[in-house]
């Protein structure tokens, strides 16, 4: 009997060492794999909170400039409105002691799908005195909305006359709708 002692000695000492390299290293291998992706998902949360936050801080930024924006915003729109444009037009010309014989627009599509912003160029056909125009032109340019003048033709008066014939070619921008 005490011939077994060392046998059943070494059998327990042998199962538990094949145990332990078949049933815990695993298990340990495990803890470790999870501890490592525990720690790479700690270190992204703390990125992406960082990130967040400077966000936010931007975010806060942005709101003092509000009136800035809606600026920018009024001067190159989300959309192509000919109708508020004419509207614009039929107003300002009588208002500077013009008459508006013609107006007409179009879209140019963006140069790519990059570009966000699209071309409207608009023709304008007005009659009237010179000064008519030059009042005319300031108020264009004092208007919310960015407007570029392209090109002028001017054409004298006829005999007996005051008026001139005056065509302009336009060009304002919108951002181009997705």
């Amino acid at each position: 009997m005490t011939r077994l002692i060392p046998i059943v000695s070494i059998v327990v000492l042998l199962l538990v060492i094949v145990g332990g390299i078949f049933i815990l290293r695993p298990q340990y291998d495990n803890f470790q794999s999870l501890s490592t992706q525990l720690d790479n998902l700690k270190i992204d949360l703390r990125q992406k909170q960082e990130y967040y936050s400077k966000l936010d801080d931007i975010n806060t930024k942005l709101d003092q400039y509000k009136g800035e924006i809606a600026k920018i915003d009024n001067a190159i729109p989300t959309d192509h409105s000919a109708a508020a444009l004419w509207d614009y037009f039929v107003k300002t010309a009588p208002g500077n002691g013009l008459i508006l014989k013609k107006i007409s627009d179009g879209v140019t599509p963006a140069s790519t799908a990059a570009d966000r912003v699209q071309k409207i160029p608009i023709s304008v056909s007005l009659v009237g005195p010179y000064s008519g125009l030059k009042n005319f032109l300031g108020a264009v340019y004092r208007s919310s909305r960015i407007i570029e003048v392209e090109s002028i033709k001017i054409e004298p008066p006829l005999k007996g006359g005051n008026d001139f014939s005056f065509d302009l070619s336009l060009r304002t921008h919108s951002y181009k709708v997705k």
